[in-house]
C-alpha cells in the first residue's frame, strides 16, 4: 500500500526533483540500447505536431549526468523477450512518472490547500 501524500512528502519530491534538475527525461531504445537521457542533451530533435519527439540523434559527448541509465537489452524488438518488455516497460514507467511528477505534485498542493480552506 502506498504512503499518504504529505505536505512533507511533497516538498521532499520537490526537493529530489529539484536536486536531479533537468526534466524533462527521454526515452531511446535503438537495436536493445536502452537509455533514459535528459532531453536537453539530445541533438537534431525534431517534434510532430503534437509536441513529441519524432527524430533525435543521442550526443557524441555529453556532460555525465545527462544519462541517466543505460541498458544492454538481449532483444531490439518489444515482443521478443518476456524479461527485456518487462525493462522496457520499467524504463518507460520512469520517465513518464518522472516528467509527470511536477504537475502531479502541483495537483497534490492545490488539493491540500483546498482542504485547509474547508470549514
Amino acid at each position: 500500500m502506498s504512503e499518504p501524500i504529505t505536505p512533507e512528502k511533497v516538498a521532499h519530491l520537490k526537493d529530489l526533483l529539484t536536486s536531479v534538475g533537468g526534466l524533462p527525461w527521454f526515452l531511446s531504445d535503438c537495436e536493445g540500447d536502452m537509455r533514459i537521457w535528459r532531453e536537453s542533451a539530445l541533438t537534431h530533435v525534431t517534434r510532430g505536431e503534437d509536441g513529441d519527439i519524432e527524430g533525435y540523434r543521442t550526443p557524441g559527448s555529453y556532460q555525465r549526468n545527462d544519462l541517466i541509465a543505460d541498458w544492454d537489452l538481449d532483444t531490439w524488438d518489444e515482443g521478443e523477450d518476456e524479461d527485456d518488455d518487462e525493462r522496457r516497460h520499467m524504463a518507460e514507467l520512469i520517465v513518464e512518472a518522472v516528467n509527470a511528477l511536477p504537475a502531479l505534485l502541483a495537483l497534490a498542493e492545490a488539493a491540500q490547500a483546498e482542504q485547509e480552506r474547508q470549514p
